[in-house]
């Protein structure tokens, strides 16, 4: 599946986009392949990027006094936030 075409899939779940939007959106996006067993964010560092998974699983893990544990699952065509 080519880079738009997933981008669209990904973004059907999060609302409804025009065309143009679309590809404004696309416009300003890099594509990242993560390995397996890497980070895509550490502790300590600031997000400051929407992500996507095209394609593969990953799991966002919280140790600290208030919760300890996997907290979110993504797979194909997530988007990846943090929690505040």
């Amino acid at each position: 599946m080519e880079l738009q075409a997933s981008l669209n899939k990904c973004l059907e779940n999060v609302g409804l986009f025009t065309p143009p939007q679309l590809e404004e959106i696309l416009a300003h996006c890099t594509l990242k392949k993560i390995k397996k067993d890497s980070y895509l964010l550490k502790h300590g560092e600031v997000c400051n990027a929407l992500s996507f998974m095209l394609k593969g699983a990953a799991y966002q893990y919280r140790d600290d006094e208030s919760t300890e544990g996997i907290i979110e699952l993504y797979a194909d065509f997530d988007c990846l936030v943090s929690p505040s």
